[in-house]
């Protein structure tokens, strides 16, 4: 795994006509405020693999969390919420087909669904980011190496689910949107620029499509 920590960055932007609001480099959307923040999109973390149980460099790693786990690579937990993810074995095996197209194994991957709340708190703590988003992502892929893609991904599903209402789609199909970014950036998709963010929302598509076919 990777030693050196990378510094936080904002990469996705979110889908649809908003006033873009740039700091520091960091490009995403302002949106609909809510509680003095503003809701946007995901931000990728890159750095060292936290230890368990403990919170890492950049943020906590998913055994933190003492809820239920899956043996196998993709693991699933829940934070401050009661959302159950469906189909999750073959959820995973979608997310592998997908990192061997992007060229990669996935390793161990764990996704966290949790409150509006709890990944506020997060953005606060980790990025200094006064907004809600709905997925953070914490990187520690070996790409340059052993290939394997690895991370925590924190999924913010009260915002995924009003993200479904604004663009047309059930909750199912914009949080498989978001499970599936996710993973993306940790094969290393960038969605900073346009050209990136055009190319991510390809690969969206492209990957719904397997999954639509499974």
């Amino acid at each position: 795994m990777p030693e050196k920590a990378q510094i936080p960055f904002e990469f996705r932007s979110k889908r649809g006509k908003s006033e873009r609001c740039f700091e520091r480099g960091k490009i995403g959307r302002k949106t609909k405020k809510r509680d003095k923040s503003v809701r946007t999109t995901s931000t990728r973390i890159a750095g060292s693999h936290a230890e368990s149980g403990r919170i890492g460099r950049h943020g906590p790693h998913a055994d933190h969390f003492p809820q239920k786990q899956y043996e196998m690579a993709v693991k699933y937990y829940t934070d401050d919420c009661r959302y159950r993810y469906p189909q999750k074995r073959l959820t995973a095996q979608w997310l592998r087909e997908v990192a061997q197209s992007e060229g990669y194994e996935l390793g161990d991957v764990c996704y966290i669904f949790c409150s509006a709340q709890r990944l506020l708190e997060m953005n606060r703590q980790y990025l200094g980011h006064d907004y809600y988003t709905d997925v953070i992502t914490f990187d520690y892929s070996d790409r340059k190496g052993t290939h394997i893609v690895s991370g925590d991904i924190f999924i913010d599903v009260e915002t995924v689910a009003d993200n479904a209402r604004q663009y047309g789609a059930t909750t199912l199909q914009e949080m498989r949107r978001v499970v599936v970014h996710g993973v993306l950036h940790l094969c290393g998709q960038n969605d900073k620029t346009p050209r990136t963010n055009a190319q991510m929302h390809r690969k969206e598509d492209k990957y719904l499509k397997f999954w639509e076919k499974q």
